[in-house]
C-alpha cells in the first residue's frame, strides 16, 4: 500500500477542460524536507519509447469501451496532446485511487487521469487556492517536470473549439439526441417487402442462422436502412459498424450495402461463438445483439456480475439489470468487471427494440427466461480492499430490477 509521504509527492495539475478554458490553476503539494531522489522516467524517454501511457478509473467522463472503441472526454482531450506529440496513448485502468498512486509511482503509468480526492491523499492545509469541487485532476511524478511542462504548455495552446467539440462529441455518445421509435416499416406489407435490402439479409440468414427478418429489424434499429448514416461515435453504414470492427473484418468499403450487411453477419457469427455457452437460442441472440451493441466485453462482466450475486448468467432477463447497473460506480468499479464503464441503458433498450420489431415484422419470439429472485452475497464473500465493507448505496446507483421492488 502507498504511503501518505509518497503521496505528498504527487504534483495536481488541475485539467481545466470543463466548458469555459480558463488560465490553468496548478496545484502543488509540499514536500518534505528530506530530498527528494529524482528518479523515474523522464519526457526524453517516453519521446525514445513513442508510448504515453496514462492510468485512470473508468467512467462516462474519463475512460470507457464504447463497443471496442475507447471513448470518453478526458480520454479524448489527452489523445489530441498524444497526436501532436507523435506519442501512441496506451491506457491503463484501475479500481481505486490507491492502485492508481502506486501506479504512478512505481513509474509503470506517466499520468494519472481521474478526479483524485486531494482528502484523502494529504493534509487540505498543504493545498495552494484554486481547487474546484467539479474539476479534474491530473497528477504526475514531481520528478517529471518536463512532462508537466508539456501539458501546461499544449494546454495553453488548445483552442476552445477543440475542446467545445470533445465535449460535445462526448455527450452525444452517453446521451444520443436520437431516439429511434420501435416500429416496423415495410416496403410493401401485403407483400412482406420490407426494405430494398431484403436480398442482403437473407443472404446474411445463411451465414448467421438468424431468421433474414432479425438482420433486417435489427439494422432498421441501426441505421433506418440508410447506407450513408454515420454514428456520433463513427459507426458507418446499414449496420453501423465501427472502425475498429470494420479493420478486423476486413471491411474496406464500409457504405457499401453488400459489404457493410455481409461484414456484419461475420460480426454475428463471431459474436455468437462467444456466448455458445448459452444453449437456448433466443437467450443467446439476446446476449449476441447486446455484445453488438455494446462490446462482448461488457456483456461479460455483466455476466460475471450476475454470477457473484447469486443469478444464472445464461437468462437475459437475470444479466440485463447488472448491464444497466455498469453505468454506476457500484458495479463498474467491482473487482470481478474487467472493462468498467458502459452504457447499459442504450444496450437494454437496444436489444428489447430489435426483439419487439422483430416479433412485428412476423418473427417467432419467445417471451425469454424469467429473472430469478436475486440473492445478496454471503458475509464469507471475499470483500475489496479498497472499500470500506459497508456502502449505503443511493436509489441511482441500484439496478433498475432492485429499485423496482424497493
Amino acid at each position: 500500500m502507498i504511503t501518505l509521504r509518497s503521496l505528498l509527492y504527487i504534483i495536481i495539475t488541475l485539467s481545466l477542460f470543463s466548458c469555459k478554458k480558463s488560465q490553468p490553476a496548478l496545484l502543488q503539494l509540499d514536500r518534505p524536507t528530506e530530498s527528494v531522489e529524482q528518479s523515474g522516467i523522464s519526457w526524453d524517454d517516453i519521446l525514445t519509447s513513442g508510448e504515453f501511457i496514462v492510468g485512470t478509473i473508468s467512467g462516462p467522463d474519463t475512460y470507457f469501451d464504447y463497443n471496442g472503441e475507447p471513448s470518453g472526454r478526458q480520454y479524448k482531450l489527452l489523445c489530441n496532446f498524444a497526436q501532436q506529440k507523435g506519442l501512441r496513448l496506451r491506457v491503463e485502468t484501475a479500481h481505486s485511487e490507491s492502485e492508481l498512486c502506486d501506479l504512478l509511482q512505481s513509474d509503470r503509468i506517466d499520468l494519472v487521469m481521474y478526479s483524485l480526492n486531494l482528502d484523502t491523499i494529504s493534509n487540505r492545509e498543504l493545498l495552494e487556492a484554486g481547487l474546484t469541487t467539479d474539476s479534474c485532476s491530473w497528477a504526475v511524478r514531481p520528478s517529471n517536470n518536463d512532462l508537466k511542462g508539456q501539458l501546461d504548455m499544449w494546454f495553453q495552446a488548445l483552442s476552445q473549439e477543440t475542446i467545445d467539440n470533445v465535449a460535445k462529441s462526448s455527450r452525444a455518445i452517453i446521451h444520443p439526441t436520437i431516439v429511434r421509435k420501435v416500429r416496423s416499416p415495410y416496403l410493401s406489407r401485403e407483400k412482406g417487402i420490407i426494405s430494398i435490402y431484403d436480398n442482403l439479409f437473407k443472404k446474411a440468414a445463411q451465414t448467421t442462422g438468424w431468421d433474414w427478418r432479425l438482420i433486417a429489424s435489427q439494422c432498421y434499429q441501426e441505421s433506418g436502412f440508410d447506407p450513408n448514416a454515420v454514428s456520433s461515435a463513427g459507426a458507418r453504414g446499414l449496420m453501423q459498424i465501427m472502425p475498429q470492427t470494420a479493420a478486423s473484418l476486413g471491411l474496406a468499403k464500409v457504405e457499401d450495402p453488400n459489404e457493410n450487411v455481409a461484414a456484419a453477419a461475420r460480426y454475428i457469427v463471431q459474436l455468437n461463438q462467444k456466448f455458445s455457452d448459452i444453449r437456448d437460442t433466443q437467450e443467446r441472440i439476446r446476449f449476441v445483439l447486446a455484445a453488438y451493441n455494446g462490446g462482448p466485453g461488457h456483456i461479460k462482466d455483466a455476466q460475471a456480475l450476475a454470477r457473484k450475486f447469486g443469478r444464472n448468467p445464461q437468462i437475459w432477463a437475470n444479466v440485463e439489470p447488472f448491464i444497466i447497473g455498469l453505468q454506476g460506480p457500484r458495479y463498474y468499479l467491482d473487482p470481478v468487471v474487467k472493462n468498467g464503464y458502459m452504457i447499459g441503458s442504450q444496450t437494454a433498450n437496444y436489444v428489447a427494440s430489435i426483439m419487439l420489431r422483430w416479433q412485428q415484422y412476423g418473427g417467432h419470439v419467445s417471451a425469454g427466461k424469467s429473472a430469478e429472485s436475486y440473492t445478496p452475497p454471503t458475509s464469507s464473500a471475499k470483500p475489496n480492499k479498497y472499500r470500506k465493507e459497508t456502502h449505503i448505496l443511493k436509489p441511482l446507483e441500484q439496478p433498475v430490477s432492485e429499485r423496482d421492488n424497493n
